[in-house]
């Protein structure tokens, strides 16, 4: 419905828009009610239509006018999906949609369905956009790493705040650029052609960091069988030279797997390569998405614009590193440009041999690279002192219980047999000197290479644009409470880690961080198909919001974690929202086999850093 027809309503259309957006903003995501105001124009929009259609004769759709309510849209009518990414979360909401038939049924009924596709899908055109020129998003892995952290900086004219997602990933264009004022008008067929040199496409190329994190030997640390998609339980995943890492297995292994399952269902056809997506917005109930096709053979830039009724946004969670605010840290490291990498860019532990090298953070991802530099170079560690002291005294408990479920990665920080030397937090970079000084008082000279293993934010740049001013598509703030010196990865106004609460038409996969990476993307693309082939509804905005409210309380950091337990309450719910006949996976899920592959994890890591193993 829209007030094109009926101009004399759109004040009163506009004065709503303007209340419900400030309404929402400060009082609904916190858990009020609709604001009197709000109703009062709402009530005043939907008599003047009225008034309208009885005037011109035509009977008063008050259902269709009810659904330019945000939260009162409970039918959908969607033809046509895209999705932004062709990682894990991406080609498993692909698969599903397709195997969804327009009365919300699935063809899904069982690990071996295979690829029986509906004959009457329930929707008519599915369109994948790809940055990269290969499916796979993380596991993608390539030699070739993202900018380097010097680079960035001589690059940053601005001087902006480089811990800040916007400043690391910019528009690859101006929003006003001359050449692009029609871009809304453009189509593929009819793309908006900006030239370009070597130089300024390969920049440009740069600041999309979507280089892979994956380095070279790199392998799961979660068990390969929860390394798949339930609908190919039955397909191996260890096909290569991976048996000293069972029951793990290796990134090549999880990329090969990616790409049979693309060929086993066909997916190919569906995915736009090349192709970074630039803005996604809603107008008239319609989603414009303008995207730069980067153009390899001529090195030119293609920009166009596709609507459509329905996006998913898939692009995982590692793709825009944190490098976080520390005294004298750019000054350092524009002065020694090769010494400060983020974990993303490593490849290599043997580039290491014999160096003094720092690794900062206490991550999943530091253990992981320190296992094999330890028995190679001189290593330190700087990580969150408390973190690291309390880890220590707790090690000599005699409760086993408490033992047991103390994390396995405190467990190895808190081993001081290691030959590793440990600090704790940075408290500054001296440039003129070459040292860094500790928080703990301890002070180290010339590195020879320092990686922060200090995670990712969370951005999407294309929801980040003036279109968008007000709508509160998705809000993302620091991943600790009062420390904004911290990634960005707390995550709000999403129902599910799924379903945008302003606008369910926008959904994401991928958000929530648990071991079950794949199944859980693919719980949130079971719930996606069920829900817009409307086979089933979403609850109330209240008790949606509560959700949110749930996985609020009582925390500061870890807001969107889940443990091997407590991910299932997730996708239990999500499965709730799943089209008839699609079979629930979880009970061919074994209970404790991610606490034992944690137990093999720890072997292995010393193993590693013993030499026993060689990498």
């Amino acid at each position: 419905m829209s007030t094109s027809f009926a101009p004399e309503c759109n004040e009163l259309k506009q004065k709503y828009d303007t209340c419900f957006n400030t309404w929402y903003s400060d009082k609904f995501l916190k858990g009020e009610g609709l604001h009197n105001e709000c109703e009062d124009f709402w009530v005043q929009y939907k008599e003047c239509i009225e008034v309208h259609l009885v005037k011109n004769g035509i009977k008063p759709l008050l259902d269709d006018v009810r659904k330019e309510l945000p939260f009162e849209n409970d039918d959908f009518n969607i033809k046509k999906i895209a999705i932004i990414g062709s990682g894990p979360g991406g080609l498993t909401t692909l698969n599903e949609l397709l195997h969804t038939d327009k009365n919300g049924n699935s063809t899904l009924i069982n690990p071996s369905s295979n690829s029986i596709y509906p004959n009457n899908p329930a929707f008519d055109e599915i369109v994948v956009f790809e940055q990269n020129d290969k499916i796979g998003g993380v596991w993608n892995y390539s030699k070739e790493t993202d900018l380097n952290f010097s680079k960035f900086l001589n690059n940053n004219l601005n001087n902006n705040d480089y811990s800040k997602p916007e400043n690391l990933r910019p528009h690859l264009f101006d929003i006003n650029n001359e050449e692009l004022k029609n871009l809304k008008n453009s189509d593929k067929s009819n793309p908006i052609i900006i030239k370009s040199s070597p130089e300024l496409y390969e920049k440009y190329n740069k600041l999309l960091w979507n280089k892979s994190g994956v380095y070279d030997n790199l392998f799961t640390n979660i068990p390969q069988n929860l390394m798949r998609f339930s609908t190919s339980f039955n397909d191996s995943i260890n096909k290569s030279n991976s048996k000293i890492y069972e029951p793990f297995t290796t990134h090549e292994n999880v990329l090969n797997y990616l790409n049979d399952y693309v060929l086993k269902y066909d997916l190919l056809k569906y995915i736009r390569f090349n192709s970074s997506v630039e803005k996604v917005y809603k107008e008239d109930n319609k989603w414009f998405i303008s995207v730069c096709k980067f153009n390899n053979e001529l090195k030119n830039f293609e920009f166009y614009t596709e609507k459509f009724d329905a996006v998913v946004i898939s692009i995982g969670r590692f793709n825009i590193p944190f490098y976080p605010k520390i005294q004298g840290m750019k000054e350092f490291t524009l002065n020694n440009p090769n010494i400060i990498i983020h974990s993303k860019l490593f490849r290599k532990s043997n580039d290491l041999i014999n160096k003094k090298v720092l690794i900062v953070g206490s991550s999943v991802s530091a253990l992981d690279i320190a296992q094999y530099l330890l028995p190679i170079c001189e290593l330190h560690i700087s990580s969150n002192s408390k973190t690291i002291s309390i880890a220590a005294a707790d090690d000599d408990d005699d409760n086993d219980d408490k033992k047991q479920n103390k994390k396995w990665s405190e467990k190895i920080f808190s081993d001081n047999s290691l030959n590793w030397k440990k600090h704790g937090r940075i408290l500054k970079f001296d440039n003129i000197n070459n040292l860094i000084e500790f928080e703990d008082g301890t002070i180290e000279e010339k590195f020879d290479k320092i990686i922060f293993c200090t995670g990712y934010h969370l951005y999407y740049p294309f929801l980040d644009i003036p279109e968008n001013e007000n709508k509160e598509y998705i809000s993302i703030s620091s991943g600790f409470d009062d420390n904004n010196n911290y990634a960005m990865t707390k995550v709000d106004n999403l129902y599910l880690y799924t379903f945008t609460i302003s606008d369910p038409t926008l959904c994401h996969t991928g958000i929530a961080h648990n071991p079950l990476f794949f199944l859980t993307s693919e719980a949130n693309a079971i719930s996606i198909a069920g829900v817009w082939s409307n086979n089933k509804k979403l609850p109330s905005i209240e008790i949606q919001r509560e959700f949110i409210k749930n996985r609020f309380k009582g925390k500061k950091f870890g807001f969107q974690v889940y443990d091997e337990t407590s991910i299932r309450d997730l996708i239990n719910e999500c499965y709730k929202l799943s089209p008839n006949n699609r079979f629930n996976f979880l009970p061919y899920i074994n209970d404790g086999e991610i606490k034992k592959s944690k137990e093999i994890l720890t072997k292995l890591f010393y193993k590693f850093s013993n030499k026993e193993l060689n990498n």
